[in-house]
C-alpha cells in the first residue's frame, strides 16, 4: 500500500480505491514557501518507476509517459499557497484532493490501482496562487 505524509487534509471522492496513509513527516528541507519534491518519498514505493516529476502554478494538464505497461498508478502531490488542489485522470476520475494548500507543505500519496489508458494524463485544478509539485509512479501490481 502506498502512503501519504501531509500537513494538509486530503479529501477524496467515493471510490473503491484505497485511502492515502501516512509514512512520516515531510522533509526537513521543505520550507513554508515551496512545496516538497514528492519524489523524495519514492523509497516507500518498492520497485516503483518514476513516470513524471514536475511543478507549476494553477491549472495544468500533464502528459504521462509509460502508462501502457503493467503496474499500479501511484500519484504524489505537494502544494503551497492559498486555495485547494485536485488531480484527476484524463477521464475525470479524482485521483487526489487537497482541501487547503495554505499549511506547511507535505507530500500526499495515493495508489489508484492498475494503470489504465485514461491514466495517460493528469489534470491539475488549482487556484492561480497555488504552487504545486507532482510525481507519478508505476509500481508493481500488488
Amino acid at each position: 500500500m502506498i502512503a501519504l505524509a501531509a500537513c494538509s487534509s486530503a479529501k477524496q471522492a467515493p471510490s473503491a480505491a484505497p485511502t492515502p496513509k501516512a509514512v512520516g513527516p515531510a522533509s526537513a528541507a521543505a520550507s513554508a514557501t515551496a512545496p516538497v519534491d514528492p519524489q523524495e518519498y519514492s523509497g516507500s514505493i518498492p520497485e516503483g518507476k518514476l513516470l513524471l516529476n514536475t511543478q507549476g502554478n494553477g491549472n495544468s494538464s500533464l502528459a504521462i509517459k509509460g502508462t501502457g505497461t503493467d503496474g499500479d498508478f501511484v500519484i504524489a502531490v505537494s502544494c503551497i499557497g492559498k486555495g485547494s488542489l485536485h488531480a484527476a485522470d484524463k477521464s475525470g476520475r479524482l485521483l487526489l484532493g487537497v482541501d487547503t494548500c495554505e499549511e506547511s507543505p507535505g507530500a500526499i500519496y495515493n495508489s489508484r490501482g492498475q494503470l489504465r489508458a485514461a491514466d495517460s494524463a493528469v489534470a491539475i485544478a488549482a487556484s492561480p496562487g497555488v504552487h504545486w509539485r507532482i510525481a507519478v509512479f508505476r509500481a508493481p501490481h500488488q
